[in-house]
C-alpha cells in the first residue's frame, strides 16, 4: 500500500471515528426506557426483564473467542458493520416479538453485535493512528472526543425517549433503529487499512491464525499486568452495564414517570460527557489508583441509593439522594470509558489487540452475568432496594480485594515490568 494513500486513509478514519462513536457506540434512545418497555408493553416481570441481561452476557462469553476468526477473515471495518447489522435485527425483534423465548433469541443477536463491535472498534481506531511517541494521548483525545459527543447526543436521546415513550412506547425503538442504520452507513465510509489481498491470505491460512490466537491468549493469561487490569475492568464495566440497565427500575420505585426517567438519564449522560473529555487529567492525578477510585465510587454510591430508600422519609429527599449518587457514578463512568481503551492499548500491537479486546468482553460479561443473576434472584424474593444494597456491598468488598491485587501489577514504569508481562512476540 502506498504511504501517501495509507496516510489519507488514516486521516479519513480518525476524522469519521468520533461521529461513528456518537451514533454507533451504543443503542441510542433505548436504555432509558428498555426495561419499562419490557415490563409495561411486553408484560414481563422485573425479574424476567433483568434476567435477559444474563442471557446476553452468557452469549457474549460463549462467542467472543470464535468471533475473532470472523474478524480476521472479514477485516475490522466489515466486522464492525456486521456488528451493527446484528444490533439492528435485535431492535426489530424487540418491536415485533412477544414470546419470552424470542426475546432470548434477540439477546443472542445483540450479543453477537456487541461482541463484534467490542473486539473491533477501539482496535480499529488504534490501528488508524500512526505510530508516534504520544500515540496513547492521540488515541485518548480522539476516543474521548467521540465518547463525549456520544454522551451529549445520548443525553438528548434519553430525554426524548422518555417523552416519546409516553406518547407511544414504540417510537423510541424506531429512533434507535434509525441511529444504528446511520452507524452502518458510517462504517461503509471507513477505509480498511488492510488490503484485500492481505485479508484473502488470512482467510486461506487458517492454521496460522489459530496459532496466532492461541499464542495471544496464552500471553494474556500469563501476563500479571493484563490479568489484574482485565479483572478490575471486568468488575467496573459489569457494574456499569448493570446500572445502565437497572437504574430505570430504581427511579421508577421512587415514583418517577417515563418522562422524568428520560430527563434524569439525560442529565446523567451530560455529566458523563463532560468528564470523558477530562480522562487524561483524571489519569494524571490518580495514576495507578484510577480504577480503584472509579469502582469504589460506583459501589459506594449504589449502596447509598438503596439504603436511602429503606427510610420512611420524604420522596423528594430520596430522589435527590439517588440523583446525586447516580451523577457521581456517571461522572467516573465518563473517565473509565476512555481510560479502559487507553490502558488495554498500552504495550499492545495489531497482532494481539483484537484478541485482547475479546478477552476483555468475555470477562466483562462474566461479571455482568454474576451481577444480574444476583440482582434478579434478590428481586425475586424481595425488591429493588435490597437488590441494590446487596450488589453495592458485595462488589465494594470484591473491588477492595482486586485493588490490593492490582497495586504491584498495574501502572508501573515500563522498566519496572517483567518482559513477559508486556512484550508479545507471537
Amino acid at each position: 500500500m502506498h504511504k501517501k494513500k495509507q496516510t489519507e486513509m488514516r486521516k479519513t478514519n480518525m476524522k469519521l471515528y468520533p461521529f461513528y462513536k456518537m451514533v454507533g457506540y451504543d443503542l441510542m434512545f433505548l436504555y432509558a426506557i428498555q426495561i419499562l418497555f419490557l415490563m409495561q408493553v411486553k408484560n414481563f416481570s422485573a425479574s424476567q426483564s433483568i434476567l435477559l441481561g444474563s442471557f446476553y452476557a452468557i452469549f457474549i462469553v460463549a462467542f467472543s473467542i470464535p468471533l475473532n476468526i470472523v474478524v480476521a477473515k472479514l477485516g475490522k471495518r466489515k466486522a464492525m458493520m456486521l456488528g451493527n447489522i446484528f444490533n439492528l435485527i435485535y431492535i426489530l425483534m424487540l418491536i415485533f416479538c412477544h414470546k419470552y423465548y424470542m426475546f432470548v433469541i434477540a439477546e443472542f443477536m445483540e450479543a453477537i453485535g456487541f461482541a463484534l463491535k467490542g473486539i473491533t472498534e477501539s482496535a480499529f481506531l488504534n490501528e488508524s493512528i500512526p505510530t508516534a511517541e504520544k500515540k496513547a494521548d492521540i488515541f485518548t483525545r480522539i476516543d474521548g472526543n467521540g465518547y463525549s459527543r456520544y454522551s451529549y447526543f445520548n443525553a438528548v436521546a434519553m430525554m426524548l425517549s422518555g417523552l416519546l415513550y409516553d406518547i407511544n412506547p414504540y417510537i423510541p425503538l424506531v429512533c434507535a433503529a434509525i441511529c444504528v442504520t446511520w452507524a452502518i452507513i458510517l462504517c461503509a465510509n471507513f477505509a480498511e487499512l488492510e488490503e484485500e489481498k492481505e485479508l484473502k491470505k488470512k482467510r486461506k491460512n487458517n492454521d496460522q491464525h489459530y496459532k496466532q490466537l492461541k499464542a495471544s491468549l496464552k500471553f494474556i493469561l500469563k501476563s500479571s499486568r493484563l490479568r489484574a487490569l482485565l479483572l478490575m475492568s471486568a468488575i467496573i464495566i459489569g457494574m456499569i452495564r448493570f446500572i445502565v440497565y437497572f437504574n430505570p427500575t430504581l427511579l421508577e420505585s421512587v415514583g418517577c414517570s417515563a418522562t422524568l426517567i428520560g430527563t434524569l438519564s439525560a442529565i446523567f449522560e451530560l455529566t458523563k460527557g463532560v468528564t470523558s473529555n477530562r480522562a487524561n487529567e483524571f489519569n494524571k492525578r490518580f495514576r495507578n489508583k484510577s480504577y480503584t477510585v472509579i469502582i469504589l465510587t460506583i459501589t459506594t454510591c449504589l449502596t447509598i441509593s438503596g439504603v436511602i430508600l429503606l427510610f420512611n422519609i420524604d420522596r423528594d429527599i430520596q430522589l435527590a439522594v439517588v440523583v446525586v449518587a447516580y451523577m457521581l457514578i456517571y461522572m467516573v463512568k465518563g473517565y473509565y470509558q476512555v481510560l479502559r481503551s487507553r490502558y488495554l492499548n498500552n504495550f499492545s500491537n495489531s497482532k494481539i489487540l483484537h484478541n485482547l479486546y475479546s478477552v476483555d468482553v468475555i470477562l466483562e460479561n462474566i461479571a455482568r452475568t454474576i451481577i444480574t443473576t444476583i440482582a434478579s434472584a434478590v428481586i425475586g424474593f424481595s425488591d429493588v432496594r435490597y437488590a441494590t444494597i446487596t450488589i453495592g456491598v458485595v462488589f465494594t468488598v470484591v473491588a477492595i480485594l482486586v485493588s490490593i491485587y492490582m497495586k504491584s501489577r498495574v501502572g508501573l514504569k515500563p522498566e519496572e515490568y517483567k518482559k513477559e508481562d508486556i512484550e508479545f512476540k507471537g
